[in-house]
């Protein structure tokens, strides 16, 4: 990605997972790593210098291991795991953590978002503060410039809009108290979204002869390397999954003590479920790649201390890398690299982006770096954004894209339009989300059908934010995100009424929307519950649940494939928070593998990418039996054939997860369709009719709430 402020590292390496685990039993998945959390909880008891965490969240109950123990029997807490490290192994920890403004000692320790932030902190003071813990606020009550308090009040004392009978009508301004509300809100819940976890790690045998190290004795201290964690995947509770998806089964065995279901919290009793599923995708980078992931950790926990006044002599200043990097004991990352670069086959190239400012790390100025650039005097990277765009613009033949959220490009809205040009609350919505990743799909699929060539995009988002659906702030999300979906289709229908060559195709057969579900038959439960009526509404509890025994999968990945060849994973999701570079901060890595082909025109793809290999697994997760695509079909994803077979799986898959009555079998497929149906000429409309989400009173077009600000829903 060009301009940008990290360069593209060649003589990288890459592992790419698809949820926190996979049971060693499953053969569904031959080309997935098995075990994201075992490798990593390995490589934090195997580190002999540091482990660097940052995260949202960092749950110091949370176990890693559950299908099996490590080395005969060692299965700890996250919490103890750091704790005997820092303590008897004299490893240097240090855990950076979102400080979470509505999480307050003794009153609500687990804040507004239940990161466990306080509880964190309160775990390893409690130890000795052996471990370094620093909690960051994203975005400080005093970190604003003169006149920034005038630019925000307008921002967020927008007119909010809503659909009426009689159209759009304002809500008039708020009050003068309002707006002063709204704006310590908006400076508080910003959020450091980045997960990424750094350790140094042994230098595999095989590789010493390429690094000049073949006369090393056995017995003797090798250097270290390092190896960097980064994706979508908290440090969590209710991360933990596999791509089973369990409901019910595993609440007595896998997931005791770690159920999580934020929404239905009231209507579903932890010991009978269903538990909320969870899907993500996590990388591990190697050599040149993880130094940037270092250095960004370090830019961070620097600049923390400094936030909070550290003295200069404080062990939590020590540059910990360096130092050992000077006497020695690392591999320089240049020489890991050019090892790769020139002996592996699978090499990776790869390349750091990020959304972040020089309120949360050290930050150069735009004029001392490319890709920075400046905003009231403060340097900001929103390099992710920028990597989004360039790959989605190159794409050739598809993109795949699971993501979190998928709201954006609000200048070309309905709800926008809806005002006369140049109307000061048509400005207003314009600036609500204007980044333009939707907008640039659209056109990347209005130039294939302008030239003829086929071309689709693949969506795969969760059913509906996390929280209960019928919330004021979800409802907002959901009416942004009918907006944003509705002007791609709009603009596809147009591009197809135009050409005359497409006259059988219609605008899902270039662009289609899934959700992820899963349906249990009951098994082992007991009796009673198996035996509950089902009854007509979620506010009918756990004996509603245990009848239909469905649940939606939360989609939480931040991944884009185009065409096999390229790979973006990380923090970030599709929407102004993550891409702005003001608001959330976030990290992502891109890679390809360049003796793999398929980057340039008529390059072709060449077998053996991981890439390729990583969104077939993926496809294999979410269509599980429904359908047995063919090879050719699998290995093209661009073509009409391949975009119907897998709508029409995604249509089977739905069908069975809505019916009604007691399932009698597990569901085939998780993957089902996004429940709209597009018209002729890209309009939408509910899948359902009552334009309900099912076992919800949620409406999928979702509402603009009207009292909630229009910068955190965006």
């Amino acid at each position: 990605v060009p301009f940008c402020m990290h360069e593209l590292r060649r003589g990288s390496k890459l592992s790419l997972f698809q949820d926190a685990h996979a049971m060693s039993y499953d053969r569904a998945l031959p080309n997935a790593r098995r075990a994201l959390w075992e490798e990593m909880y390995a490589a934090i008891a195997q580190a002999e210098r540091f482990i660097f965490i940052c995260g949202w969240s960092v749950w110091t109950e949370l176990r890693m291991l559950r299908e099996r123990a490590w080395r005969g029997g060692d299965s700890v807490s996250l919490g103890e795991l750091l704790q005997r490290k820092a303590e008897k192994d004299g490893v240097v920890v240090r855990v950076l953590v979102w400080d979470d403004p509505f999480s307050v000692p003794v009153v609500a320790l687990n804040g507004a978002m239940a990161t466990h932030d306080e509880r964190t902190a309160a775990y390893f003071a409690r130890r000795g503060g052996i471990v370094q813990v620093l909690k960051q606020t994203r975005l400080a009550a005093d970190a604003a410039e003169p006149g920034e308090e005038e630019e925000e009040k307008q921002e967020e004392d927008a007119i909010y809009v809503e659909e009426s009978s009689t159209g759009l009508r304002s809500r008039g301004s708020a009050s003068v108290a309002a707006v002063k509300q709204r704006l310590f809100t908006t400076r508080l819940v910003f959020t450091h979204h980045q997960k990424a976890v750094i350790v140094d790690a042994e230098v595999p045998r095989a590789a010493m002869p390429a690094l000049g190290m073949a006369s090393v004795p056995f017995g003797a201290r090798l250097p270290r390397r390092l190896v960097a964690y980064v994706g979508g995947l908290d440090l969590a509770d209710g991360r933990w999954d596999t791509p089973e998806h369990p409901l019910f089964r595993t609440l007595e065995t896998l997931h005791a003590g770690d159920f999580h279901q934020a929404n239905f919290p009231t209507s579903i009793d932890s010991a009978v479920g269903p538990r909320e599923g969870w899907h993500d995708v996590h990388a591990v980078a190697e050599a040149a790649i993880a130094k940037d992931v270092l250095m960004n950790f370090n830019s961070r926990w620097f600049a923390a201390c400094d936030a909070v006044r550290e003295p200069l002599n404080s062990p939590l200043r020590e540059r910990v890398y360096e130092q050992a990097l000077a006497r020695g004991w690392f591999i320089p990352s240049e020489r890991e690299a050019a090892a790769l670069e020139h002996g592996d086959p699978g090499v990776w190239h790869a390349q750091m982006v990020r959304s972040i400012d020089a309120r949360s790390c050290m930050m150069p100025s735009a004029a001392q770096s490319d890709g920075v650039f400046d905003k009231k005097g403060r340097g900001v990277d929103a390099s992710v954004y920028r990597a989004y765009v360039h790959h989605i613009r190159r794409a050739r033949r598809f993109v795949y894209i699971e993501n979190q959220y998928f709201l954006g490009s609000s200048a070309a809205w309905a709800v926008t339009a809806a005002w006369p040009a140049g109307h000061r609350k048509r400005k207003l919505m314009a600036n609500i989300s204007p980044h333009v990743v939707p907008l640039e799909i659209a056109l990347r699929i209005e130039r294939a059908i302008e030239r003829n060539e086929r071309f689709s995009a693949y969506l795969v988002i969760p059913m509906w934010p996390e929280g209960p659906p019928d919330s004021l702030a979800v409802r907002e999300i959901l009416f942004w995100q009918w907006q944003t979906l509705e002007l791609m289709y709009k603009r596809i229908a147009a591009a197809l009424a135009r050409s005359s060559k497409h006259s059988h195709e219609s605008p899902t057969d270039f662009l289609a929307v899934f959700t992820l579900g899963n349906r249990e038959k009951a098994d082992a439960r007991p009796a009673s519950a198996a035996a509950a009526p089902l009854q007509p509404l979620v506010s009918n509890g756990s004996q509603y649940w245990t009848k239909v025994r469905r649940q939606p999968i939360y989609v939480h990945s931040k991944l884009i494939i185009a065409d096999d060849a390229v790979v973006v994973i990380g923090s970030a999701n599709i929407n102004e928070r993550s891409l702005a570079g003001t608001r959330d901060t976030e990290i992502a890595l891109c890679g390809y593998q360049p003796k793999m082909g398929g980057l340039l025109k008529d390059e072709p793809l060449r077998s053996g990418g991981e890439i390729a290999r990583f969104r077939k697994s993926l496809w294999s997760e979410h269509l599980g039996t429904s359908v047995t695509l063919s090879e050719d079909l699998m290995n093209n994803p661009e073509r009409l054939e391949t975009m119907r077979a897998v709508a029409e799986a995604a249509g089977r898959n739905w069908d069975e997860y809505t019916a009604p009555g007691v399932p009698t079998r597990d569901l085939a497929g998780h993957l089902i369709p996004y429940p709209i149906e597009v018209q002729a000429d890209g309009t939408l409309r509910a899948r359902t009719t009552s334009g309900l989400f099912p076992d919800t009173n949620a409406s999928i077009r979702g509402k603009d709430a009207g009292h909630v600000p229009n910068i955190l829903t965006t």
